[in-house]
């Protein structure tokens, strides 16, 4: 606690985890957490502990259609579209956040998350 501070507010405590060891992390909807923020449906997979790589991919299996607002680390965000049913693929992670604070770049060694919210038509 810094010098001085009579009150901190701690508002996630990361789950410890190790990635897989086939470097495939797989998520379901179960795995999801899903809510309302500000009365937008948010699908939360947080924490997601991933193997070191040069660089990840994301793809995405869904039914169903709309768009959505995926959100990677609460630092980029990307309107995707979903058609029908298929799989949507998201390359180059490593790199997706933009600026120089590595902190919040998708990769190894950090507790990842990732959001969608329902857009609004």
């Amino acid at each position: 606690m810094p010098y001085g501070c009579t009150r901190i507010r701690i508002t996630q405590i990361p789950v410890i985890g190790e990635p897989c060891s086939d470097g495939v992390t797989e998520r379901t909807l179960e795995d999801a957490q899903i809510y309302e923020e500000n009365g937008t449906r948010v699908t939360e997979f947080d924490n997601i502990v991933m193997p070191f790589a040069e660089d990840y991919t994301l793809r995405i299996s869904y039914e169903g259609s709309g768009s959505m607002e995926m959100n990677i680390n609460q630092k980029y965000s990307e309107s995707v579209r979903f058609d029908g049913s298929g799989t949507m693929t998201a390359e180059n992670l490593c790199e997706i956040v933009p600026g120089t604070n590595r902190y919040f770049h998708f990769g190894y060694g950090k507790y990842n998350n990732i959001r969608f919210f329902l857009e609004r038509t």
